[in-house]
Formats: structure tokens, sequence, C-alpha cells
């Protein structure tokens, strides 16, 4: 006599298959986008286990029981920006019930209570968090899910543990069950690419050229000489990450452009960032923008080898203040001709 859904085990291995496959289709998809998962590490793997207490009643039969859970939950989540990740997730759970009232076998009532396990419900969820992720300071979760049953869930994240209370609707909506995760949020970097942050080295500095009128940068670089270096202040990027600002794009598309005709440079690709933050995290951060434009240039066309990408950090500020004139490119000319 089976009072808990009946499902086998090849359903909970697809179940398991789907979300696994779900869940690197968008790591993968993230490593494509190079540099937006760079700055910091973007990748969450959740996972917890799960307790509560379950009750349900059948008014057709009449039979009712109540007794104890245990499951588990996992998921993956990409972080979109430093305050919001989402990503698919499973859970399920096995309950323990004592059931009274009457035998739908028999008809007769029982005796005394039946103890009756099973596997309850599973589904597949969708896993929201609102935070401090960056800095994994509090964030507040949600998971939603439906399949097998349904569920909700609402807690709190804080250096990387959580901890979450839900409730789940199972037995065709007669079961209610109340639940109680304790688990971690494991954090990981993206794969990197091509460059990694170098420690700036004494080296004496390289006098940067003569002020040029902004218009006039991309025409110096036409005509640029082996260790010349250009700089442009109308590359720029958002505070704190790496991500381009659109109004870049014109000038970016004209250095790819003068690129293309003259093929016998190559460059170095010099990122800068304002003094706010840790020298480490700065020297990153510089780095993984130089990185971002070296990957736009290569999107248009630029062979890889040509391009060179170094972070400078906090080095050399334009100015004393913190403003997007400190988040700028360099261009050093490394070498002209074959």
């Amino acid at each position: 006599m089976e009072y808990i859904f009946n499902m086998s085990i090849k359903h909970l291995l697809i179940l398991l298959l789907i979300v696994f496959s779900l869940s690197k289709i968008i790591s993968l998809e993230s490593n494509i986008k190079v540099n937006d998962n760079q700055s910091w590490n973007r990748h969450f793997f959740d996972l917890s286990g799960m307790g509560g207490a379950t009750i349900y009643y059948y008014p057709s039969i009449p039979q009712y029981g109540a007794g104890g859970l245990v499951g588990l939950s996992f998921g993956y989540q990409y972080a979109f920006t430093p305050y919001f990740s989402f990503g698919p997730g499973a859970t399920g759970f096995f309950s323990i019930i004592s059931a009274s009232g009457i035998n739908p076998d028999t008809g007769e009532k029982f005796e005394e209570p039946v103890i009756d396990y099973g596997f309850s419900g599973g589904c597949i969820t969708a896993l929201f968090s609102f935070g401090d992720l960056k800095n994994k300071k509090i964030a507040f979760l949600l998971d939603i899910g439906v399949g097998w049953m349904a569920i909700a869930k609402v807690g709190l994240y804080y250096k990387g543990f959580m901890v979450k209370m839900g409730y789940a609707l199972t037995r065709f909506g007669l079961g209610h069950n109340i639940t109680l995760d304790f688990g971690y949020k494991f954090n990981w970097a993206g794969k990197q690419v091509t460059a990694v942050a170098v420690k700036t080295p004494p080296v004496k500095e390289t006098k940067p050229v003569e002020p040029v009128k902004e218009e006039n940068k991309v025409e110096q670089l036409k005509d640029a000489k082996e260790g010349e270096v250009i700089r442009f202040d109308d590359i720029i990027f958002f505070p704190d990450i790496d991500t381009i600002k659109q109004s870049s794009y014109p000038v970016l598309d004209k250095i790819a452009q003068v690129l293309k005709e003259r093929k016998d440079l190559s460059i170095e690709i010099g990122g800068y960032t304002n003094s706010t933050g840790k020298p480490k995290d700065e020297l990153l951060l510089s780095t993984n923008r130089a990185m971002k434009v070296a990957t736009y240039l290569i999107e248009k066309g630029i062979d890889a080898g040509r391009l060179k990408t170094a972070g400078y950090g906090s080095l050399n500020l334009k100015q004393a203040t913190i403003d997007e004139a400190n988040r700028r490119v360099e261009i050093k000319i490394l070498k002209v001709g074959k």
C-alpha cells in the first residue's frame, strides 16, 4: 500500500539531468561573454539540506496523517549584477508519516496508526538572490518551484551560509509541508582568458605624449612610432566593473579600423582604475578592463597575436578624484613592422 507519490528512480534521474544541463548551458554562455565574469566571482552553486513537518488529509477516504520530512536542494546561479543572481535548481524530499483513518484497501478503520514513508515530491526550481553578492554580505533569497509538487521558499544569505523557510504543496494539493533549509552558497570564478593580472614592477614610468585633442587621438595612432603611448580618455567603464560604456564604441571601432590598415602594429592595451578600492582588487579590475577592450577589437577582426593586455590599477592617476577619467585605457606601440 503506497500513500506517497509513486515517482520512479528513472523520473528522478531525468529531473536531475535536466537541471544539470540547464546549469551547464548557462555557465558556458556566461564564459563566452569573455570578461563579463572577470571582475569578481559571479558563479554560485547552492547546496542545502532540508527538514520539516508534513500533514495531509484525504476527505474522500477519509484518511489523514502527520510526520516529518528530510530532503535536499541544489542549484546554480549567475550574478548578472553585484546585487542580483538567478539560475535553475532542484529540490525534493522524503517523508515519514503516521497515517490514521480508513484503509482504502479494506474499507475498514485502522486499528492503530500506520507508519508510511516514501518520496513525497520533487521539482525544478527558479532561484533568485537580491543583495550584496559581490562582497558576500546579506542577501535575500527566493526559490519558486513546480513539478511533482509546488514549493516556495524565502531566506537569507550571509558570507556563504544560507537559511531558508518554505511551504510545499504535495499529494495533489492535499499534503501541506513546512520546510527549513540550511546550506552553503559556493562561489567561484569563470574561466580566465589570454591575460591575467600581473604585479606592476617598479620600472621607470613611460612618459605620456603631449596633450592631444580627443578627436585627434585616432589620427595619432595612424602615425604612431614604436614605444609611443596614446591615452584614450573616451574609452570609459562603469564604476567597479569591467563593462565598457556604449559611448566608447565609436572610438573603439575607429581604433579597430586603424589596426586593420596598419597590420604592422603590435600594441599593449593598458587598463587603469581610480584609487577607491584595495590595490589588489584595482589591479585585477584594470587587467579585466584591458582584456575587455582586447576582446572587442578581436571581435572586430583584429588578430589576437597583435594584442597584449596589462593592468596598472591606480598607477598614474589622471586626477586625484573619483571620476571616470581614471577608468581609462592607454595604448602603447610595442612593435612596428613584421
